[in-house]
């Protein structure tokens, strides 16, 4: 372009101003393959915005067509599987470049005076790119989806005081439908990627205010090197890399398809995205009435945590080796976040497995109480409650419940749990059918030795209130 154009449009648009501020910079200590953690979030982010405008042509956000309107483009639009791949990697990539940029951040020191605000922004970029991969699970309204919004808007509704509010809201009323879907597609494709184009503009500006923090070595940092062109370089060798990866897994590990989302399906097994699997498995340290605390305590906590830890750790040296009780701090967030989430994995894919130990006197199960076995087992229910030694533990154990509760009770339980407990995060499961429902209860209620089915239907006929339970506190279901 001559440059009589360039200079007509530099008086009238500073984009040399402009360009300048993003290139022109000193780097103390010279570039790092560690400072394009940063610039790989960003192109990740970039790859998200592009295949997700992409996929609009084609997603229709209705319960009726959502799926249909995936499975159309993954198999019919050329390298419509590939866009659909991009999106599904890129999404679990920039998750993991946010917290690797966190971790290396924290590490050098880089939220330190006066480089709060980079840090504040980072911080919420962080918690939008969590929401922004929470939204996205449901769009494509299969098993995995589905599940996903039930369980998550259940543990929305925990939030004491205005939980309940907050859980309609989102969904749109008292169940999931059409609302549901429409509002996490707007969050989606709109409220949230705007959101963070607007944060991710003011973390460029902040961190430009006063430029990389470099080596937290002092004689490093009186060498400098210039970001244009040796960090850009390196930052594209490692985004050109990251491209690499996401085209390899898109086609040769395809984004999981569980099928369009049945609600009445009771052999799906709802699983949380990795993510998000060590919150899950938090859970079941924290069962019954201790949930909320593990829903919105301790998450609420490690947010003030994070947000305030530039105006609490003041000290001004960032070399680790003499931050010993915030370098301990952070490894041991790490060490508990992996552990809890390969532990979740662990038991998810055991949970597959595990069939609930069959009564002493197996012999003597009725027909609706093998049936009800089967159920119990089919649908999941030992990854959150425990039988006979065997199963999760977000939920009460079962063994004895039939001397804890009523036959009613645990039916009003099964469909409706938030009859008895509002803040419930179990799902409930009037799509069973009174069939079935009682083929369960018939399998619980044989477990306790000793206690048949027809005493215990006669102490429920006795017991005078439908919703009252037996003698004892019993357990807090979830």
């Amino acid at each position: 372009m001559p440059a009589a154009i360039l200079d007509w449009i530099d008086k009238r648009f500073p984009y040399r101003a402009i360009l300048s501020l993003g290139r022109d910079e000193e780097i103390p200590g010279g570039a790092s393959f560690f400072y394009a953690l940063g610039s790989a979030t960003l192109f990740a982010f970039l790859v998200q915005v592009v295949t997700g405008i992409w996929q609009l042509f084609y997603y229709v956000p209705t319960v009726d067509h959502a799926y249909d309107s995936l499975s159309y483009l993954r198999t019919e639009v050329d390298f419509g599987w590939l866009i659909h791949g991009l999106h599904y990697w890129g999404a679990n990539l920039m998750s993991v470049l946010v917290g690797l940029h966190i971790i290396r951040v924290f590490t050098w020191g880089a939220y330190k005076n006066p480089r709060q605000l980079t840090w504040l922004t980072g911080v919420f970029l962080f918690f939008l790119v969590a929401g922004l991969i929470y939204t996205g699970s449901p769009l494509p309204w299969d098993e995995a989806g589905y599940w996903v919004a039930t369980v998550g808007t259940s543990i929305l509704g925990t939030v004491p005081l205005i939980g309940s509010f907050l859980a309609d809201v989102v969904r749109g009323g008292g169940s999931l439908g059409p609302i549901t879907l429409s509002r996490f597609f707007t969050l989606h494709a709109a409220i949230l990627p705007a959101a963070v184009v607007v944060l991710i503009g003011l973390h460029m500006i902040a961190f430009r205010q006063f430029g990389s923090v470099g080596p937290w070595q002092a004689e490093k940092r009186r060498t400098t090197g210039p970001f244009w062109p040796d960090q850009i370089f390196k930052d594209l060798i490692v985004s050109a890399l990251l491209l690499l990866l996401l085209v390899f897994l898109s086609a040769y590990c395809p984004p999981p398809i569980t099928g369009p989302a049945d609600p009445t399906d009771t052999s799906y097994r709802p699983v949380p995205e990795w993510n998000f699997l060590f919150l899950f498995e938090a859970l079941k340290f924290l069962p019954g009435r201790l949930e909320p605390l593990g829903t919105v305590g301790i998450p609420g906590l490690a947010v003030i945590l994070l947000v305030g830890l530039p105006f609490y750790d003041r000290n001004p040296d960032r070399n680790p080796a003499h931050r010993p009780v915030a370098m301990a701090a952070m490894v041991l967030a790490i060490v508990v976040i992996s552990t809890l989430t390969l532990a979740a994995l662990r038991s998810s894919q055991s949970v597959a497995t595990v069939a609930s130990k069959a009564p002493e006197a197996a012999g003597k199960l009725s027909a609706s109480a093998v049936a009800g076995q089967k159920l119990f087992d089919s649908m999941g229910c030992t990854g959150c409650h425990k039988v006979q030694g065997q199963g999760g533990t977000i939920g009460p154990d079962l063994t004895n419940i039939a001397t804890e509760r009523t036959r009613s009770w645990v039916v009003a339980q099964i469909e409706n749990p938030k009859v008895h407990y509002p803040q419930a995060i179990m799902p409930a499961y009037a799509s069973l059918g009174p069939e079935k429902t009682d083929q369960i209860v018939d399998y619980l209620f044989s477990l306790t030795k000793g206690t048949s089915a027809a005493s215990t239907a006669a102490t429920d006929q006795s017991s005078g209130s439908a919703g009252a339970p037996a003698a004892g506190p019993g357990p807090t279901p979830s």
